[in-house]
């Protein structure tokens, strides 16, 4: 059905015709052929990348086509000697090798002209490792290049990065972060500096204050120590001047360390406040003045100037008091409802004398020592003369 041999055929080179099915297969190649082409040049159009080249298969095609009818209808005698199916083959070959010389055909040699104009460091190894392209920059190694490789079909991708910039900002951040430690260590040595300084400075304040405590009553101290020494004075007057400095001696001692608690956040106890006051008065009685004290402070705390404040004219009161020749001595410490505190003292003895000296003490001392607005009053009672310092 393909090809009609005469009687006697010998060999190919005798005369034989062509049957019909030969020409369908012809017409199938034809066809299969112009449909590649033509779906090939639809791509190319439809992509934008159509150009003159895309003519080559075309013309193969036509030639193939010219050959077939040169061998099955004109029947020329040069193509009638040729070998029919070589040249199929061939043109299909052909055809294949055009389209993918003019890029109808996705082959890796259209990549060639992107690496070598590519600004990256890009290289395609075999399975060997033998680099088959490359661009034509190519990173140098070192600290600023990153290799970065990939498995690939047949081989491995291989591309450059270039971190300088990264490794520059790095550096940067680096030195930016051992100026702010530096930075850091110089706050914190100020710090430290300021701290020492800050405390030196409370030091020589609470020097300062310790020092005119002990200056208020170093003359009292010192006439009692030299009333002490002085062998004409009679027993019980020196009698009078130890009970005198064990008085100054209490309240030096806890004036002192009611100034050293006051420090701390400038709050005093109350409970030590009443303490304080509880050992004088127990001095006081000892010297001969009847002291009864009466303490009801609802608060735990008050302020250390307050406290100093109260135990300061509390003092005043007992050596005005004991100077006066008092009898008796009723010390109330309470507190009202807004948190304001009474020390209230009640001197039984020669009215009109202690009346003057407390109206005295008022208006002298006690009001030199009012930094704190304290109310302060003196009354003339029946019983007794009663000051009221209200704070």
């Amino acid at each position: 059905m393909i090809w009609q041999f005469q009687p006697g055929f010998v060999d190919s080179n005798d005369i034989y015709t062509y049957g019909k099915l030969l020409y369908l297969i012809n017409i199938f190649y034809l066809a299969m052929m112009a449909t590649a082409a033509g779906l090939l040049i639809y791509k190319a159009i439809r992509n934008n990348i159509f150009r003159y080249k895309v003519i080559l298969p075309v013309v193969v095609l036509l030639l193939y086509f010219l050959y077939n009818y040169g061998q099955g209808v004109a029947r020329w005698p040069v193509i009638m000697q040729s070998e029919k199916v070589f040249f199929t083959c061939l043109a299909i070959d052909v055809f294949v090798l055009v389209s993918a010389l003019t890029g109808l055909f996705t082959v890796n040699k259209n990549y060639i002209d992107i690496f070598k104009a590519s600004s990256l460091g890009m290289q395609i190894a075999d399975s060997q490792g033998n680099i088959v392209y490359a661009s034509d920059i190519i990173s140098g190694a070192g600290s600023d290049v990153i290799i970065h490789r990939q498995n690939i079909t047949a081989g491995q991708v291989i591309w450059y990065e270039n971190v300088r910039e990264l490794n520059e900002l790095k550096r940067r951040l680096q030195l930016t972060s051992q100026a702010l430690q530096r930075s850091q260590a110089i706050l914190s040595r100020e710090s430290q500096i300021r701290g020492s300084y800050l405390e030196l400075r409370m030091r020589n304040q609470l020097y300062d204050e310790l020092e005119n405590v002990l200056a208020t009553k170093n003359k009292d101290i010192l006439s009692d120590l030299q009333a002490l020494k002085d062998t004409a004075i009679s027993p019980e007057f020196k009698k009078v001047s130890v009970h005198h400095l064990n008085i100054l001696a209490c309240f030096l001692k806890k004036k002192c360390v009611m100034l050293l608690n006051g420090k701390t956040g400038n709050m005093v106890d109350t409970a030590y406040l009443t303490a304080a006051l509880a050992e004088s008065c127990q001095y006081a009685t000892q010297a001969g003045l009847v002291t009864v004290l009466k303490a009801a402070l609802v608060s735990a705390t008050c302020g250390s100037q307050r406290a100093m404040f109260i135990y300061d004219a509390f003092e005043e009161i007992l050596e005005t008091a004991l100077s006066k020749q008092a009898e008796s001595l009723l010390v109330q410490l309470t507190e009202n409802a807004d948190k304001t505190i009474l020390l209230s003292c009640y001197v039984d003895g020669d009215r009109e004398k202690l009346l003057t000296a407390l109206q005295e003490l008022v208006m002298g001392s006690l009001a030199a020592m009012n930094k704190l607005g304290a109310r302060l009053e003196v009354k003339d009672l029946d019983d007794a003369i009663s000051l009221t310092i209200s704070i």
